[in-house]
């Protein structure tokens, strides 16, 4: 009996190592993330602007950018959740949801790249229902 609870006393404690290994690493991308949505809740976009990766520039300048924001509500930001995250090398994920200031919850998942100057935002993507609406699949047509 002994021996049976070490062992499930040792898969819990390496259980619990792996979940602290999971947050530690992925602290710095929580931290750029929020950082970027109180950026934009302060409405300095051109500090929020500074979290974006050098490839989401080249294809989204500060202007852009702002449309985006502001077609998003996503400079409503109150709070953050990540309900998952990710790492594999240089390149990471968070995805969760932003509680707007109004009570809104907005599903988000950034995509992250680390360079030299840390975790950067690689990619914002916000689902949009309109397209789960939108019908794929089509009944086959019978040949006469």
């Amino acid at each position: 009996m002994k021996t049976f609870l070490k062992i499930i006393g040792g898969l819990v404690a390496i259980f619990i190592l792996a979940i602290g290994a999971v947050f530690f690493l992925t602290g710095d991308m929580v931290k750029v993330g929020d950082e970027f949505f109180t950026a934009l809740k302060n409405n300095d976009v051109p500090k929020a602007y500074t979290y974006l990766s050098e490839d989401f520039k080249v294809n989204a300048n500060e202007n852009e950018f702002k449309e985006f924001v502001d077609k998003n509500s996503i400079s409503s930001f109150k709070e953050s959740s990540w309900e998952e995250r990710s790492i594999n090398g240089g390149r990471g994920e968070l995805t969760g949801s932003i509680t707007t200031s109004n009570g809104g919850v907005v599903p988000i998942k950034l995509s992250f790249v680390k360079g030299e100057n840390g975790w950067k935002i690689y990619a914002i993507e916000k689902p949009n229902f309109r397209k789960k609406l939108k019908r794929t699949a089509y009944p086959l047509k019978k040949n006469k």
